[in-house]
């Protein structure tokens, strides 16, 4: 999918790194997948040596413990969502978008990050479920995201045909989110969607949004 607005927004780190640094990220990649499968409890320190293709030894050499392990995940989730956001709410990035071209590209790098990373969030969530600050800072980095989603739809407000076009971009972003998490959850039962392609998943959601939102653009 392409998309000329943000076409070279990155999630990953950055392929030159040291060996040390690959290793710390393999690792953490690996976690971050059992994670998301198996839930933190069910994963052993050894699973994750072995799924990353490391040793025990290095595992060790990164982290002293399972808590360090989790909370080094937590945090590089963190720094990517907000490195991310930092170029995606930019206002100059958008000039002129539509609403349209706004929410193709956030529903594109989304699901870019579900191929990406398979689980993130759930992996994410599940290093954190016992560390109330860290839920804290997670939710305030979510809120900034979509706070600055919001303003950048609500730029453009002369669009919307809809009666209350505060509400309706409200309400768009809540169903984009749901859409999102359902797409992205394999553990639900919403699957009438399982089989379309992502590229059919987009478009069939704008085509949504448009009618919704009675877009005159």
């Amino acid at each position: 999918m392409s998309n000329k607005w943000m076409e070279d927004l990155e999630w990953k780190n950055p392929p030159k790194q040291s060996r040390s640094e690959r290793t710390r990220d393999s690792l953490l990649d690996a976690a971050e997948r059992l994670f998301g499968e198996h839930g933190a409890d069910a994963t052993s320190v050894t699973d994750i040596a072995k799924a990353s293709g490391c040793s025990i030894g290095a595992l060790y050499h990164h982290f002293k413990d399972k808590a360090a392990l989790k909370e080094a995940l937590f945090a590089r989730g963190a720094q990517r969502i907000e490195r991310s956001s930092a170029t995606a709410l930019d206002p100059a990035i958008w000039e002129g978008a539509t609403i349209i071209d706004i929410l193709k590209r956030y529903l594109e790098f989304t699901l870019q990050i579900e191929q990406e990373s398979p689980g993130f969030k759930t992996a994410i969530k599940e290093a954190i479920k016992d560390r109330a600050d860290l839920w804290q800072q997670f939710s305030a980095i979510e809120h900034k995201l979509f706070d600055g989603f919001r303003a950048l739809l609500m730029m453009r407000t002369g669009e919307i045909g809809h009666p209350d076009p505060e509400l309706a971009i409200r309400f768009i972003i809540d169903q984009c989110k749901a859409m999102i998490v359902v797409r992205c959850d394999r553990t639900t039962d919403f699957d009438q969607l399982r089989d379309v392609p992502d590229a059919v998943f987009v478009d069939e959601f704008l085509h949504s949004a448009r009618a919704y939102l009675q877009l005159r653009k």
